[in-house]
């Protein structure tokens, strides 16, 4: 498991401790993902390293949560396959399901624009299936901006909202 709070050494200041979430999760074990899709006529965004998942990561890792990261991406940066008018790149959904631990009690999505959500969603209701146990969070400017319409497609427990190593 790869610790991110060394890497990041920018002053998180995170009271989870006896608050909200994280007092009903107590020292749970909490994996993250960063969703997989691309799309040649959408974008001209190249993968890059997931640094808001790692910022949350080190915030959590700082207040003593056990922190996985799933970077589906960059784990297969060269796996790409066609879907619709979308090229997918990285790991398949079956492969990140995989690839979450066991011990998972919290899994967090990150989804940055609104042309990855139908993806997501996909994602999102395949792990529900596979891990109907398991606590889904979800942050990132398209849930901040459409939480509502989120909640309404997909099986999520709660929207992280701005800032997710802040909030």
């Amino acid at each position: 498991m790869t610790s991110f709070a060394a890497a990041c050494d920018t002053p998180l200041d995170l009271a989870l401790k006896g608050q909200g979430l994280a007092a009903d999760l107590s020292r749970a074990k909490i994996d993250a993902a960063r969703s997989r899709f691309s799309s040649k006529n959408l974008s001209s965004l190249t993968p890059s390293l997931p640094l808001g998942l790692a910022y949350v990561a080190a915030a959590l890792e700082r207040t003593g949560f056990s922190v996985g990261v799933i970077d589906a991406i960059g784990d297969a940066p060269s796996r790409v396959e066609k879907d619709g008018v979308f090229r997918r790149v990285g790991l398949d959904t079956a492969d990140i399901i995989r690839r979450i631990d066991p011990d998972t009690e919290v899994l967090a999505l990150s989804v940055m624009f609104c042309f990855l959500w139908p993806s997501t969603r996909t994602l999102i209701h395949a792990v529900r299936a596979a891990r109907p146990d398991v606590v889904i969070v979800v942050g990132g400017e398209h849930f901040t901006g459409l939480p509502e319409f989120s909640m309404e497609q997909a099986p999520l427990d709660f929207i992280v909202m701005g800032e997710g190593e802040e909030t």
